[in-house]
């Protein structure tokens, strides 16, 4: 069995708890449409996936609404710096280089669009660790995992036997499967066990630390 030494890394709730910032761009969004959301549940339904895909899905807006939805999001998260929101999770960094430091070749897959992930892991300084970082791009052709992942191989010529994802949601599962790559799933993000499994994640992990121990271990 080959070796997976190329890392694919999601970005919210993987390498960094970006919650707040997200939560507020929508509400700011919504509010654009008249719409209050207090229902923490649904909030949270915008964290991971590709936000065109929320706002249409969550709040039956049609495909103009749904840009315009997305637009009024990155004003608040881009031009009132929302994004600047955020913390590193504990054991993160220490992660990163650990698996650096072993030889492996890290690497961002993520639905959030490049500039803002470049510009966050720049804030946190832990850009130095990733070998590409590729996000979805502002136009909507490329926002889901799937797409951002298959770019990620092709621009690079990775072989995906040598692949391994990590990510925290569902669609990082799925995207990554749609792919033919293995999954290790993050259960200190905003995914559950529940949801990992039953979107047929190989691997599990509490803690970043337990993370190295199991890309280490295959």
């Amino acid at each position: 069995m080959m070796k997976k030494d190329i890392i694919f890394f999601d970005f919210d709730g993987t390498i960094v708890d970006s919650a707040p910032g997200i939560k507020e761009s929508v509400k700011y969004a919504l509010q654009h449409f008249g719409i209050e959301e207090t229902r923490e549940e649904i909030i949270n339904l915008f964290i991971g996936p590709p936000l065109f895909d929320a706002f249409r899905d969550n709040y039956n807006m049609s495909k103009e609404d749904a840009d315009t939805a997305v637009a009024k999001y990155r004003e608040n998260y881009k031009d009132n710096n929302a994004m600047e929101h955020f913390t590193v999770y504990d054991g993160v960094e220490e992660m990163l280089k650990s698996l650096k430091d072993a030889g492996f070749t890290l690497c961002i897959a993520s639905a959030k669009p490049t500039p803002f992930i470049k510009r966050m892991l720049d804030k946190a300084d832990l850009s130095k660790y990733f070998y590409f970082i590729n996000g979805a791009s502002f136009d909507e052709s490329k926002r889901t995992k799937s797409a951002v992942i298959a770019e990620t191989i092709e621009v690079n010529g990775f072989l995906k036997e040598k692949i391994l994802m990590v990510g925290d949601r569902e669609n990082d599962v799925t995207g990554a499967h749609k792919n033919g790559i293995d999954v290790l799933g993050v259960l200190y993000g905003y995914g559950d066990r529940e949801e990992l499994e039953k979107a047929g994640c190989e691997i599990l992990a509490d803690t970043p630390k337990e993370v190295v121990k199991k890309i280490k271990e295959q």
